[in-house]
């Protein structure tokens, strides 16, 4: 499989007005797990600051006709500076690069980070770096843990 699915509504999704500051121009980008199952979206990436292209995630499966059955989670965001963004490890599992600023300390945390469609997540070790990426060699799998909003932001700040 390849591209997004034609029956998602991009402009229903959270984030901003997409072709409207501070989106005004905007792109979107979908990986397909291995067996093409499922898909890791991108969308409404947009140039945040000079390089640093960020978009709002969501990931998402075909149900048994064939339409895209889409999870939103408002507020995650993924690093899109490179292409592709994301790296599927098996078809349940994608490893991206995150985003979340830390207004407290001024600061963005960018650190790499394992998705498990099953409903874990787990932040890798020394990869808040602008350097690590997905498809370096020799990650590390980090420990899973459930998912939740909360979890993820505080593994994702503490990740520095």
């Amino acid at each position: 499989m390849a591209g997004i699915p034609e029956d998602l509504d991009l402009n229903s999704l959270p984030g901003p007005e997409r072709g409207e500051h501070p989106a005004l121009y905007f792109r979107d980008e979908a990986i397909w797990s291995p067996d093409d199952s499922h898909f890791a979206l991108a969308y409404t990436i947009t140039e945040a600051s000079m390089g640093n292209d960020v978009g709002r995630m969501a990931w998402g499966a075909l149900d048994a006709d064939g339409r895209a059955e889409l999870t939103v989670v408002d507020g995650i965001l993924a690093s899109c500076w490179r292409s592709p963004w994301c790296l599927w490890l098996e078809n349940h599992q994608f490893l991206f690069k995150a985003q979340v600023a830390d207004l407290t300390a001024n600061r963005t945390h960018v650190p790499l980070v394992m998705f498990d469609l099953r409903g874990r997540f787990g932040v890798l070790s020394k990869s808040d770096t602008p350097d690590s990426w997905p498809t370096d060699p020799n990650l590390q799998s980090p420990p899973l843990e459930p998912f939740s909003v909360e979890a993820y932001r505080k593994a994702v700040l503490g990740a520095g």
